[in-house]
Order: C-alpha cells, then sequence, then structure tokens
C-alpha cells in the first residue's frame, strides 16, 4: 500500500474581496470540528491519514504572539472523535511534515530553531498516542530547513532536507530502520552546486526518489537496494522551483515543478521514470503559453497514473487546472499544451491538492474565493470517467477558510483539513477538520460513450453498477443541456430511484451537446457519488441548411445523410459560414470519395486548414477541427477550394465535452 507524502507550505496570498461567483451545484458541506482555539496560526495545517482511517494533523500556532511551535491532534480509525491538540515542537519550531507509518503509527519532521542553529527533529506517535522523544536528524552546527519524509511498507522512514555546508546549500537525506536505527546524514546533491526544496515519493516496493530544484535545473536520486543513485539532471534550465515528487505501482516516479520567466509566463513542468535507469528524454510543459502558474501538486496512481494540478492565473482571475496521464496500457499524457480547466476561469482559485484514493478515483480540493471570502472547494473525479462531476463548496456556508490539506483512507474516506479565518479578529484563525465518508454504491454511465450522434431521435442510454459498494437498490439520473451557441446549463433530472438500467434519452435539439450522470442506492438509502459525466456526453449536429450559404450551393436529397440533405458545390471560392459557435471541438460532418475536391476551413482565433474530401472510403465522414483546449465561442467558415469536384457537407458538431 502507498503512503502519501503531505507537505506543508506557506500560503504567501492575501485574497481580495470579489463579487459572488457564478453559481455552481455545490458538493454537500458538512460540520466541521475545531481542532485548535481561535489564535494565531501561520501557513497551511497538514493532514496524513492511514489505509485505517487513523489520522494525525499539523499546524503552526502562537499562544503568546511572539513564538511559534508545532501542535498536533490525533484520531483513531475514519469515524473516531479528535483528540485534544498538544504542542509537539518547543518554541521556536516550524514547517511540519506528517506521514503515515505502519500499525497506526505516524512520523512528523519539523525545524527547531531553540538550539542555535535551525536542526531537524523527528518524533513518531504510536497507535496509542504515544509521542516518542524528538531526535536530531540533521548535522549539527548547520542551518537546516524543509524537511520532508516518507514511511516504507516495513515502516523505514526516509526525511530529506535542506542546509547550508558553509559554500552550498545542499540537500541531504537519512534513514530510520524499524528497529530505531538512524543511517547518517548523506548528501545526496551534486556537489559545488546549491540546491533547495527537496520532495520525495515511495513507490509500493518502498524504492524513494527525492527531487530537488538546483541553479542549473532539477536533479533527482533515487534509492535502490544498492543505494543511492548519482543525482540525475532530469532538466536544465533556470529559475525552477516547487518541484513535487509521486510515485504509484513499482518503479513509477513523476515529477513537476514551475519555471519562472518573464517572457512566456511561469510554466509547469513534468518528467516521469518508468522503470530502468533513465528519466524520459524531455520534460513535458503542461500549463498553457502566456499564464502565470503557480501552487503545483501531483500523485501517482498505485496502476502508475499521474495526475498534476496548479492554479494558474491571467492577471485578473485565477483559475486551477489539470493535467491527466491516461493509463499506461493506453499510453501517455494527454494532449500536450492543454490542460483541463476545474475551477471557474472568472474566480479566484489558489492552493490546489489531488489524491488518489485506492480505487483509483481522484479528489482535489483548493481554496476558491466566494460570496463572503475565501472557501475551500472539493472535486470527485471518479473512475472510469474521465471527467470530473461539477465543483462545489466543500466548507461551512458563510465561513473564511483557506488553505486545505486531504487524507484518504482504504474505502475513500475522505479528510479534509484546513484553517478558518476568525471573524472578530483577522490576525486569528484556527484548524478545523471535516470528514465525509463515501460508502455508497458507484455507478458509472455505459452509453453513452463520448458519442457524435447524427440523428435528433431519442438516444438508448444505459448504466450499471460499479465494482464497489453495496448491492444497488436504485438509480438517480440527472442531464445538462448545452445549445450549440451556448453554454452547459444546471443539472436537471432524468430518472429518481429507478431500477431499470437504460431508458430512450430525447428528442433531441440540433446542434446541442447533452451530459449525463449517474448515481446508486443500496438498499439502506446510503447514495454513492454522482458519476462523472465523461462516459456519459453527446453531441447532435447542426443541419448543413442552418449554415449561410454563399456562391452556386445545391440541396441534396441523401438517405444516409443527417436530416437526409447535403449542400453541395463545384465552384472554387464559394462558402458555407455559421456564427457564434461555442464549443472546445469542432466536427465537420462531409462526404467522401474517390473524386470530391478540396476545402478550407476558417475558425476565427484559429486556422486557416485545408482537407481532401477525397477518400477510398465511400459515404458520410467527419473531419476532426482540432481540439480548442477549453470551451470558445467562434465563427467558422467552409470554403470550397477545388474547381469543379464535388464538395457535399452534411453538418457540424459544436463538442462541448
Amino acid at each position: 500500500m502507498r503512503r502519501h507524502v503531505v507537505r506543508f507550505a506557506l500560503l504567501g496570498l492575501v485574497l481580495p474581496l470579489l463579487a459572488v461567483l457564478a453559481t455552481v451545484t455545490a458538493t454537500p458541506a458538512l460540520a466541521a470540528t475545531d481542532l485548535s482555539g481561535p489564535s494565531l496560526i501561520t501557513g497551511a495545517a497538514s493532514v496524513a491519514v492511514d489505509p485505517a482511517g487513523n489520522a494525525t494533523a499539523v499546524w503552526i500556532e502562537s499562544p503568546d504572539g511572539s513564538s511559534y511551535q508545532v501542535r498536533a491532534a490525533r484520531r483513531t480509525g475514519s469515524a473516531g472523535a479528535w483528540g485534544v491538540a498538544a504542542t509537539v515542537g518547543a518554541p521556536g519550531s516550524l514547517a511540519p511534515a506528517v506521514a503515515t507509518g505502519p500499525n497506526g503509527s505516524a512520523i512528523l519532521a519539523y525545524t527547531s530553531t531553540d538550539t542555535g542553529f535551525a536542526v531537524i527533529l523527528a518524533r513518531t506517535i504510536d497507535a496509542g498516542g504515544a509521542w516518542s522523544p524528538p531526535s536530531i536528524v540533521s548535522a549539527p552546527g548547520q542551518n537546516s530547513g524543509s524537511p520532508q519524509l516518507t514511511v516504507g511498507p516495513d515502516g523505514t522512514i526516509t526525511i530529506a532536507w535542506s542546509t547550508h555546508d558553509g559554500v552550498n546549500t545542499i540537500v541531504q537525506a537519512r534513514r530510520r530502520t524499524p528497529d530505531g536505527t538512524w543511517s547518517a546524514p548523506l548528501t545526496l546533491s551534486t556537489p559545488g552546486t546549491n540546491a533547495d526544496g527537496p520532495s520525495l515519493a515511495i513507490d509500493d516496493e518502498g524504492d524513494v526518489v527525492v527531487a530537488w530544484t538546483t541553479s542549473t535545473g532539477v536533479e533527482a536520486s533515487r534509492l535502490l537496494p544498492t543505494g543511492w543513485t548519482t543525482p540525475d539532471q532530469v532538466w536544465t534550465g533556470v529559475n525552477a522551483s516547487q518541484v513535487r515528487a509521486g510515485a504509484g505501482g513499482t518503479g513509477h516516479f513523476t515529477l513537476a515543478w514551475v519555471v519562472h520567466s518573464a517572457v512566456v509566463g511561469d510554466r509547469v513542468h513534468a518528467t516521469e521514470h518508468l522503470g530502468g535507469d533513465d528519466w524520459t528524454e524531455e520534460a513535458y510543459v503542461l500549463s498553457p503559453l502566456g499564464l502565470d502558474a503557480k501552487d503545483v501538486d501531483l500523485d501517482v496512481s498505485t496502476g502508475g497514473n499521474a495526475v498534476v494540478v496548479w492554479a494558474v492565473g491571467d492577471g485578473e482571475h485565477s483559475w486551477i487546472q489539470r493535467f491527466q496521464e491516461w493509463p499506461q496500457d493506453i499510453g501517455g499524457w494527454n494532449d500536450a499544451d492543454n490542460p483541463d480547466d476545474e475551477s471557474p476561469i472568472d474566480g479566484e482559485a489558489v492552493n490546489p491538492t489531488v489524491r488518489y484514493d485506492a480505487d483509483g478515483n481522484r479528489h482535489f480540493a483548493w481554496t476558491q474565493l466566494g460570496a463572503s471570502g475565501p472557501e475551500v472547494w472539493s472535486m470527485l473525479h471518479s473512475v472510469p470517467n474521465p471527467l470530473p462531476n461539477l465543483a462545489g463548496r466543500r466548507s461551512p456556508a458563510g465561513e473564511q477558510v483557506l488553505a486545505p490539506s486531504i487524507g484518504l483512507d482504504a474505502v475513500g474516506t475522505v479528510t479534509t483539513l484546513w484553517r478558518r479565518l476568525d471573524p472578530a479578529n483577522p490576525l486569528h484563525s484556527r484548524v478545523q477538520i471535516d470528514t465525509a465518508t463515501r460508502k455508497g454504491p458507484l455507478a458509472r454511465m455505459v452509453a453513452p460513450t463520448l458519442a457524435l450522434y447524427p440523428s435528433t431521435a431519442p438516444y438508448g442510454l444505459s448504466w450499471t453498477a460499479g465494482e464497489r459498494g453495496a448491492p444497488v437498490a436504485s438509480y438517480d439520473l440527472r442531464w445538462r443541456e448545452a445549445p450549440w451557441n451556448g453554454t452547459f446549463g444546471p443539472p436537471q433530472t432524468f430518472r429518481t430511484a429507478t431500477t431499470a438500467t437504460g431508458a430512450p434519452f430525447g428528442p433531441l435539439q440540433l446542434g446541442a451537446s447533452y451530459c449525463l450522470s449517474v448515481r446508486a442506492r443500496d438498499v439502506d438509502g446510503l447514495e454513492g457519488p454522482w458519476s462523472g459525466e465523461g462516459w456519459g456526453c453527446l453531441t447532435v449536429p447542426l443541419d448543413d441548411r442552418q449554415l449561410k450559404r454563399k456562391g452556386k450551393w445545391k440541396k441534396v436529397k441523401a438517405g444516409n445523410a443527417f436530416s437526409r440533405t447535403l449542400t453541395r458545390s463545384t465552384t472554387k471560392g464559394a462558402w458555407l459560414r455559421i456564427n457564434g459557435v461555442t464549443a472546445r471541438q469542432l466536427v465537420l460532418r462531409v462526404k467522401l470519395g474517390k473524386k470530391y475536391g478540396k476545402i478550407k476551413v476558417k475558425v476565427s482565433g484559429w486556422g486557416p486548414q485545408t482537407f481532401s474530401l477525397k477518400s477510398k472510403q465511400r459515404g458520410i465522414g467527419t473531419i476532426a477541427l482540432g481540439d480548442m483546449g477549453s470551451i470558445r465561442t467562434v465563427n467558422v467558415m467552409i470554403v470550397v477550394k477545388s474547381k469543379g469536384k464535388q464538395v457535399n457537407v452534411d453538418g457540424l458538431y459544436a463538442r462541448k465535452w
């Protein structure tokens, strides 16, 4: 079983009060539990949860307003009550990192400044809640910070940190075996270079990777049974920061980091190690050109599939984006430089985090500016659907909260930790926890499966129970519709408490897109989550008769065409046009054949592109005009480029999903 590394990061952001965000369907918010009283609390709190649901939360608090110290609270089991918070770091302690260990234990590492030098200390807590005395981890006589840690399946602890050797800032690591024996501190970074910001990950067999940034790029070292490898220069360049490491399966490691550039914007890069000796030769650039990215986080499933998340801003708004690596048997990352937007792009969102559960579902959380101030929002991407459920507020209504941390147990219970600002004193905040138990059965759409549907007749839907959860007693279904020149409206109910696993859906509108989702209910009435809409979307094309014409065109009846008509021309320069199409991808329906001509397609802000309709295939086919990455409103013109050869246009899909 993988154990996640939970990181501590300073927030460093003051959110302005802006207008109310666009209305979305919110995730139900539960009553949060206070782990601390109102006090001077800085930075983000962190929580680590093991497969049995045992949880440890840590944060930095100042009881007297002058000196900060590390505080912690403990929970036994997912349904257990949180214990009273305890001080686990002396005054002057900061930067805590926490990870789960075997048999209900947890490990804490933090920086202490009460000895003259900043040193790294470590403490463990057993299943009974007893803390061990602090152990000094870093070398004496050096100022050290930024501790990170992870724990192997057998309980072996690995801690890495940054320290100064009198000449350079370097990255060191140390390990503790299950019998309590510490190895000597070992320098991992390349001698003679400055290195900082280590991040750790561990795979299912206990192999560890530590990554860090240097003045010349990003380096990483892997711990194999034979020892630590010589540092690999996984990326060469300047101004790299915020490196994050993830691991899943055996030997599959993924790194992501931010590269600052005043010319092209701060962009997220990523690379991976799929086993063997080497990292991938070229790092992927994940975030868009010209926007500034920050707050990167990632996780890797036990099957080796990675997801990277970050906040991106255009100078006016900031929002959350995701980049997904699809299953390894399919292969590779999704379209480069084409991430998915997870939060409203006209809002303010920062500090995203993501974790995989044991079933491969991806859980997201971030800080979103709401009507009364910052809120914590969350989202679930449930398998096998690649697209998410709708995002929504997780924190209690009317409260100002920020900087979420999430932990998951083996059955998908989500523990979310955040800081709640005290409305009576802006300098005070308190640490709150919220637990949402996901025990309801899963369900998923079987059909449609990302369908381009050339008909307005009712579509035959089908759905089924998922692989996890209690036996299903009934299903609910909902749908959203977007016209060809608009975006999706709010969800509408299609079926409630039905025992059927199929039904006709329609009639459908010309040019519209529809996305459906299903949830299951067990015999006790416990509901599972709504399925993601990725497998449940379809789009009906615009008919050729809806396109404006200029030049010599002729309407032709064709039994195999959409609406049984085609629009035909043999005149070079004749065109069809439609304005105000709102889509993510445009797909043209045309007739193909050996003697057909060419067309040029112009899309406002993108194009033009030339396509030949000459093909050994005969009959109606489709031409994908490309994925624009997000939903945009464009004008489309189709121009006959050949002379004397038939061009037959059947319709245009305005795909939103």
